[in-house]
């Protein structure tokens, strides 16, 4: 009989031994897990944590390109309000008026520059109208140059303006 209760004695701590090795086994396994494979998680964890970042500063540099964008195209409003803006004072201050006036006097010079060489090519009453012609448009010329020396500002017209 002593057998039999060697033999259960034995069986009870065999199975306590195993109980207590597969606790220890367990130990051991979750040491390593955590070791090794809750570090994994952490990486992939920070690895996801890091791509949702650079998608949030992807999404937040878009937005501020949209925002230069809307602020490019304002500031391109803004200037064509300012051109549209000077234009209206240069018209306001009488810019007209000054190419009209580069106009006169252009077309006066031209006019007594034709007097003049048709008082050379003409004789006796042509040649005369041509003399009062040419005293006319010079002193007009004259009168023009006056204003322009006394106050109005003049530019001549060109193909851009």
């Amino acid at each position: 009989m002593s057998f039999w209760i060697a033999g259960y004695a034995t069986c009870l701590l065999s199975i306590f031994a195993l109980l207590i090795l597969g606790v220890l086994v367990s130990w051991i396994f979750n040491f390593f897990k955590q070791r090794f494979f809750y570090k994994n998680y952490l990486e992939l964890f920070e690895e996801i944590r890091k791509q949702d970042l650079s998608r949030m500063n992807f999404l937040k540099r878009r937005e501020d390109r949209l925002t230069r964008e809307e602020h490019i195209k304002r500031l391109k409003q803004m200037v064509e309000e300012e051109k549209r803006k000077k234009m209206k004072e240069k018209i306001n201050t009488g810019y007209l008026q000054h190419l009209l006036i580069n106009y006169a006097v252009y077309y006066m010079e031209n006019q007594i520059k034709m007097h003049k060489t048709a008082i050379e090519t003409t004789e006796g009453i042509a040649q005369e109208t041509n003399r009062v012609m040419l005293q006319k448009l010079t002193d007009e010329v004259e009168l023009v140059r006056q204003a322009i020396d006394f106050g109005f500002e003049i530019r001549w017209v060109n193909a851009e303006e």
